[in-house]
């Protein structure tokens, strides 16, 4: 019961409702634009238009091409009204690889192009921190990572306070069902209560079948956390009176009938919550929803093993594994923690930038006056403020690093225990996948050739310390994995869009950010005699590569660290 009851909870029993209206929520704002003062022969707007008709009709290949052609059209203008069509092809090339693709790094960078825009417009970023919050809701539920969570939280409450009465009532109900469900999910419930007379005063009058769902799935909810298994049941079916079965809902009916596949299996009326969670498997098969199947499979993995069929059990538990290795959540995770925190370095940056131009234009107002002193006096208090910002942004910078560290760490770990099931299959077919590979010489590498290659070196970072060798090389890399060295160059630059160095480098820094953590076993080395160990020969190159991956120095880094370790 207590393993059905962690398993139930770890997915907190959440199929985000992001596409609950299948609607995109850019077309929705383009219509609204259009009844704001633009005209239908606007050309962007056309192309705005034709991108969410592809988008609604399942092409989403073709609706990337349009979004990105009203993107570039967009680009051009300077204007207000440019700006913010541009914002909206941004916003709908985030819908495109979030909900087709499942390409979390991509999305997020679409967002933070719309955000930078949205800033320097002094937009509402409300759409974008709502979209930030469905990413992180996603990657928290696929990886169970709760400070993905809380960042998701963090997001949608900004959203709310961003919005006003111009907000159409789809995308309030949107942001309130996705925020109960993750404010479910951290055992945050009460928070919502205060929310809730927010998003009654924006809807106005406007209380559709929605927010009918809403408050039904609140009530369940609330329920089922207290352990009215029965009066939750009650509420989940209230809701099939007043959603539509149709495919623009199926997100949200699969979320119901996961609900009650919890309900049931919690009174041990475990035939029943087989059937359920078969319907939600049936739903996210139909709707190509490979995101909720994930946890659909490793839950109902838990219901048969209590059935007592084990068979269906492992079947289901190693579809839910496929599912998860083919989107690759926690590897995307790691490079949204990682792109997120570049894009505050780059905003610090600005900031700093910013600061610098105002104090040169003050000296040079004050040159030659009498108000020396209370230049000083200015220009040491701009310093104060500085460093404590940057004090601040350090800690931020270094919080940041540990959760790439851990996000990291927890995909060794998993990939490790996945693997050790495929050691003994590995092991007899390894003359045989050494032979394949000296095919590739003198002929161009296949996906599957890339993925196995890519899955050695991988595997060689796991299992070996000689990438730590200030001798390491490509060539050594190839030599080891038994692979040319032209297709290892090919496959790192393909696969993360870097150079031999650059990659190295880069776990060499996260390896050094470890070593600086972990004072008991080198508490009593040199920042110098770290770098060595990790591979560098140069401090200087230590510092520079340093602070290129986590936006400060080392010796920052290691007084934050002693400071976190008192």
């Amino acid at each position: 019961m207590m393993n059905c009851f962690r398993s139930a909870r770890q997915l907190c029993i959440i199929q985000l409702v992001w596409l609950a209206f299948l609607i995109p929520l850019t077309a929705i704002e383009a219509r609204a634009a259009e009844s704001n003062g633009s005209t239908v022969q606007d050309p962007t707007l056309r192309i705005l238009d034709r991108a969410s008709a592809f988008f609604n009709s399942g092409k989403g290949d073709s609706a990337m091409v349009y979004y990105n052609r009203a993107a570039k059209l967009s680009e051009r203008q300077k204007d207000t009204r440019a700006k913010q069509l541009e914002v909206k092809a941004l916003l709908g090339k985030w819908s495109v690889y979030f909900f087709y693709f499942f390409d979390y790094s991509k999305a997020f960078e679409a967002l933070a192009q719309a955000r930078l825009i949205s800033e320097q417009q002094a937009f509402s970023t409300a759409p974008v921190d709502f979209r930030e919050g469905l990413l992180y809701h996603a990657l928290s539920d696929q990886c169970n990572d709760e400070a993905a969570a809380r960042l998701a939280l963090n997001n949608y409450q900004r959203a709310f306070a961003e919005s006003g009465s111009d907000t159409e009532p789809q995308t309030l109900n949107n942001m309130m069902v996705n925020y109960i469900l993750i404010a479910h999910k951290l055992g945050r419930l009460s928070s919502v209560r205060k929310m809730w007379g927010k998003y009654e005063k924006l809807l106005g009058k406007e209380k559709t079948a929605n927010y009918e769902f809403s408050k039904l799935l609140l009530e369940g909810l609330t329920a089922q956390t207290r352990g009215q298994y029965r009066k939750a049941l009650q509420s989940y079916r209230c809701i099939f009176d007043v959603l539509p079965f149709r495919p623009d809902k199926y997100r949200n009916i699969t979320l119901v009938y996961r609900f009650m596949a919890f309900c049931y299996a919690e009174m041990n009326h475990y035939p029943q919550a087989i059937t359920m969670m078969e319907r939600a498997l049936a739903l996210a098969d139909k709707g190509g929803m490979k995101d909720a199947q994930i946890e659909i499979y490793k839950i109902l993995a838990t219901y048969y093993g209590h059935a007592g069929q084990k068979q269906k059990s492992t079947s289901c538990l190693s579809r839910g594994v496929a599912i998860s290795d083919s989107l690759l959540n926690y590897q995307q995770l790691a490079k949204v923690h990682e792109m997120r925190l570049l894009m505050q370095m780059q905003r610090a940056d600005s900031m700093t930038a910013q600061e610098e131009q105002s104090k040169r234009r003050l000296a040079a107002v004050v040159a030659g006056s009498l108000l020396t002193l209370a230049v000083i006096l200015l220009i040491t208090a701009i310093v104060v403020v500085k460093n404590r910002r940057l004090t601040a942004l350090n800690k931020e910078l270094y919080n940041k690093n540990q959760d790439i560290l851990r996000a990291e760490t927890q995909e060794r770990l998993r990939r490790k225990s996945y693997e050790e099931g495929l050691k003994r299959k590995e092991t007899e077919t390894e003359g045989r996948e050494t032979a394949h590979m000296k095919k590739y010489k003198g002929s161009r590498l296949t996906d599957d050739e890339k993925q196995y290659i890519e899955g050695r070196i991988i595997d060689l970072i796991d299992n070996s310390d000689e990438i730590y060798s200030s001798d390491f090389s490509l060539e050594r890399m190839a030599q080891l994995i038994g692979v040319p060295t032209k297709h290892v160059s090919q496959v790192i630059n393909e696969r993360y869009q870097c150079n031999f160095n650059t990659f190295i480098n880069r776990y060499r820094i996260h390896e050094a950010c470890r070593r600086i953590n972990n004072t008991a076993h080198y508490g009593n080395y040199t920042l110098e005699a770290i770098s060595r160990s990790v591979g560098f020969r140069a401090r200087s190159s230590f510092i520079v590569t340093f602070k290129a991956f986590t936006g400060m120095t080392p010796s920052e880094y290691q007084r934050i660290s002693k400071s976190k370790n008192k």
